[in-house]
Formats: C-alpha cells, sequence, structure tokens
C-alpha cells in the first residue's frame, strides 16, 4: 500500500487495521489499481463482489476481499456511465486514496 500514516506504539512491517467509509472507496478492474483515478497513488485490494443493492442514484457493493473479510463500497450510478456492468462474482480490486484510509489501533 501507498501513503504513511502513524500510530504511536506501531512500527513499520507490523499488521493493523484500517476503516474505510464506504463512499470513499472505488471499484477498479482487477490488477488495475495503478492505472485508475491517481495513477498509481493508490491503495487497493484484491475481492469478489458478493452483493449489489440498487439504492436509487447509490450502488452499493458488498466485496469479500481476498483475506476473506468483507467490505462495502458505494459508487454513484452516473459513475458507472461507460463502465462495465458490475455483478455478484465479479473479481474486481477495491482502491482509495491513503489519505482517506483511518488506521485503527
Amino acid at each position: 500500500m501507498v501513503g504513511k500514516r502513524t500510530i504511536v506504539g506501531k512500527t513499520s512491517g507490523v499488521a493493523a487495521e484500517i476503516a474505510i467509509r464506504p463512499e470513499r472507496a472505488w471499484i477498479e478492474e482487477p490488477n488495475n489499481t495503478a492505472a485508475g483515478k491517481g495513477a498509481g497513488a493508490v491503495n487497493g485490494l484484491p475481492g469478489v463482489i458478493r452483493g449489489v443493492a440498487y439504492e436509487g442514484a447509490v450502488l452499493t457493493f458488498e466485496v469479500t476481499l481476498a483475506d476473506g473479510q468483507s467490505m462495502l463500497v458505494r459508487e454513484q450510478n452516473a459513475r458507472r456511465e461507460g463502465n462495465a456492468a458490475r455483478s455478484v462474482g465479479d473479481a474486481i480490486d477495491v482502491a482509495w486514496y491513503p489519505a482517506d484510509g483511518t488506521l485503527i489501533q
């Protein structure tokens, strides 16, 4: 991952947890995080879409990450224009800017 955040008492290379608001993340094609928004200035994790909820102007994706954890990603329907529709079972990357993640002790 890119970006730097410090937690008192944590050293580099030690496992930590990160919190990301669902609307601050977005979905990219697998292995394409570096080519998306910010061209290499984003973090990304591989996952699989497990559910899609159409909520008017917003789509909420339930994603199971490669390590088994679940994550929600919310995108506006307008953002999907011109892009392939996402479906349950699709392999994707979840991406976010480093500044949008919050490290948790």
